[in-house]
Parts: structure tokens; C-alpha cells; sequence
């Protein structure tokens, strides 16, 4: 319905993308997740070119879709850039940059 009402690329969109795949990812189907996460990514990447905390954020989801699929690997590079992103947005002390933090920690364990 939101694909229909809402134009590419509209953030509300990337939003109904996101809970789509929390949905399948809590019905333990990750890989069916990963590419509405991919998507939303992607509109969160265009609407805010210079970075933002939903981009922040899209990259978590889906570096932590991809350790869920067993591939710490590719999630490693992703969970760096979010937490740039995060340290960037929020300097100093933050919980978010302490979540990056958490999680660049996870895949290297």
C-alpha cells in the first residue's frame, strides 16, 4: 500500500521496509528480511547523502540480519560504518556509539 501512496525513495517507505523485516527476522526468516533491508538502506542513503542517525541505523539492521545468516564477515564492514556515523553524529559519550562499539566487538569474537 505505501509503495502505492508514497514516491520512491520516501521515508515513511524505508520505514514499512524496516518493519516488514523485523517481522520476517522475528519469524526467524532472515533471509527473506535482508532485501527490504537492503531497500530501506538504500532510500535512507539517498535522503541523506551526508549521513544521518536512520542511515546509521539501516546499516546496523542489515549487518545484524547478515551475522543472523552467518556471515560476520560481510556484517563487519557495515558495523563500522554505522558506528562512524554514529560517532560523528553523536560525539562524546553515547549510548549509540557504545552500541557501535558492542557490535564492531561482536564480529571480531
Amino acid at each position: 500500500m505505501r509503495r502505492r501512496l508514497f514516491p520512491v525513495g520516501h521515508p515513511d517507505l524505508a520505514m514499512s521496509l524496516n518493519n516488514i523485516a523485523f517481522c520476517l527476522h522475528s519469524l526467524g526468516r532472515p533471509g527473506e528480511a535482508l532485501p527490504y533491508l537492503e531497500e530501506a538502506l538504500g532510500v535512507f542513503k539517498k535522503l541523506f547523502p551526508d549521513g544521518h542517525q536512520d542511515v546509521a541505523q539501516s546499516l546496523n539492521n542489515v549487518a545484524a540480519c547478515l551475522v543472523s545468516l552467518g556471515r560476520p564477515g560481510e556484517a563487519l564492514p557495515l558495523f563500522e560504518e554505522s558506528l562512524a556515523l554514529w560517532k560523528r553524529l553523536f560525539p562524546g559519550d553515547h549510548l549509540e556509539v557504545a552500541m557501535g562499539l558492542g557490535n564492531v566487538a561482536f564480529c571480531l569474537v
